[in-house]
């Protein structure tokens, strides 16, 4: 620890002064500090003495030790006049600590590219640049309210919702837990004007019964992000309300979004995969796709997407073999396969973990989703699960859940993907979901399938 200044703390008996003495750093000739106690080698009149204190306490700010092996009183002769000296202390003050942009601002542990909780290791500097890249992008201000969707120990809820606030100085809207119906209320009591979450949120908010365009109309901007993203959602929501909801990409290891599509303007669908682009790169920030042996792929070939820029993280807290394998020279490789177009758009594919090989072809859950997504009556409630289409002898099994009103069956929608896709995207067996109300508000529901069995034990409707 650095040595500052000496304060000797001289406590007298007999009353309540207390006296202050400084030792200038001319009178020290050297001084040991350890981690029990303090030892000083002062210039005297005649001769260079020591004295020894013991550590009674440590804090944030300074040591405190006391004097131990010398009498208080002769050690402070001629310096107290009157009442006799019971101790003596000494305070070692510690500098004010010097933060740098580089040095770690936020430790927020995420699931990562592998699955299993690391805490990403995110700097001053990510924090700052990518609160002001989503400032100047949302075009927030002193005037602006933003609707806070996301939890704030998530990435977009602690950077793009609190600390774009913060650069900003603008207001949040929270509302502890997302439900939909509480989510709707708030639009209209505090008329927020920016709002960004995961698609599933406004799916919610598109299924809520009584939700009209007079919910949305003080919002400038809506963006998603989290999740690839269904044309047929964007474009039920655009129907319903009169709003565009528009697309972001990001991750905690990128400080939020990398990619941003603008805020007006039409955002591309490629034909072939029917992927929804998720923008473009944001300023200082550059995004390549490498096949499996990290070479640069052109324009519309499949990879994995890596990125390099300003919101990068400095690699994961006491895991370097983790870090190693997402982190090189300064590029970050998401495990999200995709691609980009000509004009510099980029879309996403699905989770590189995630492909699956049926009958000798790659086949992505997010394809088969997307069209699920524009069923007839079952679109905006589908549940998929990769998980499931895995263990079905590597084909295709989706769960999806039908709007309450239809009437649709596995046939038909046997069909309606059939007719949209090549024979090795369409799955082998749907499973439809139907939700069965419980008098007990307090337990999940449970669901039966169409087939009429259950997953270990009877469902019955009560």
């Amino acid at each position: 620890m650095k040595l500052v200044q000496i304060l000797v703390w001289l406590a007298a008996t007999g009353g309540l002064t207390f006296y202050f003495f400084r030792f200038g750093l001319s009178h020290l000739y050297d001084y040991c500090v350890g981690t029990q106690g303090v030892e000083f080698r002062l210039f005297g009149t005649i001769r260079i003495f020591t004295i020894r204190f013991e550590l009674i306490e440590d804090v944030t700010e300074q040591r405190i030790f006391r004097l131990v092996d010398s009498k208080p009183s002769s050690f402070c002769r001629g310096l107290v006049v009157g009442n006799r000296v019971s101790a003596v202390y000494v305070v070692l003050k510690r500098p004010a600590p010097v933060i740098s942009a580089d040095d770690i601002g936020l430790l927020l542990y995420t699931s990562g590219t592998t699955g299993v909780p690391k805490g990403a290791m995110l700097t001053h500097r990510n924090l700052v640049t990518a609160a002001l890249i989503c400032r100047n992008h949302f075009e927030l201000g002193g005037a602006s309210r933003i609707f806070g969707v996301a939890p704030l120990f998530h990435i977009t809820g602690f950077e793009i919702q609190m600390i774009a606030a913060f650069a900003a100085s603008a207001a949040i809207v929270l509302t502890y837990r997302f439900q939909p119906q509480v989510a709707l209320d708030a639009f209209l009591e505090w008329k927020p004007t920016f709002i960004i979450g995961a698609i599933t949120a406004y799916i919610a908010l598109m299924n809520q019964p009584g939700a009209t365009s007079h919910h949305f109309e003080s919002f400038v901007h809506i963006y998603s992000g989290g999740a690839p993203i269904a044309p047929a959602v964007i474009n039920a929501f655009s129907e319903k309300f009169g709003r565009k909801i528009r697309t972001s990409y990001g991750m905690t290891e990128l400080t939020s979004a990398s990619h941003l599509a603008p805020n007006e303007g039409r955002i591309p669908v490629d034909s072939k995969t029917g992927a929804l682009s998720i923008g473009k790169p944001t300023p200082n920030a550059d995004a390549i796709v490498l096949d499996d042996e990290r070479n640069p792929l052109g324009p519309r070939e499949h990879g994995e997407v890596v990125v390099r820029g300003p919101g990068v993280m400095t690699g994961y807290w006491g895991k370097p073999a983790e870090t190693d394998e997402v982190l090189t020279n300064g590029w970050l490789h998401t495990g999200d396969v995709g691609f980009f177009d000509e004009d510099g758009w980029f879309y996403l594919v699905d989770r590189k973990k995630d492909m699956i090989s049926a009958s000798g072809f790659k086949v992505w859950p997010r394809e088969v989703e997307d069209v699920i997504y524009a069923f007839p009556g079952g679109g905006a409630r589908r549940r998929s699960s990769a998980l499931t289409t895995r263990i079905a002898a590597r084909r295709l099994w989706p769960l999806f859940q039908l709007n309450p009103a239809s009437r649709s069956t596995s046939p038909s929608s046997h069909a309606f993907v059939a007719s949209d896709w090549r024979p090795a995207n369409v799955p082998l067996i749907f499973v439809c979901l139907i939700i069965c109300q419980r008098r007990n508000p307090g337990r999940s529901p449970e669901t039966r399938s169409e087939r009429g069995k259950s997953a270990g034990r009877d469902n019955r409707e009560e």
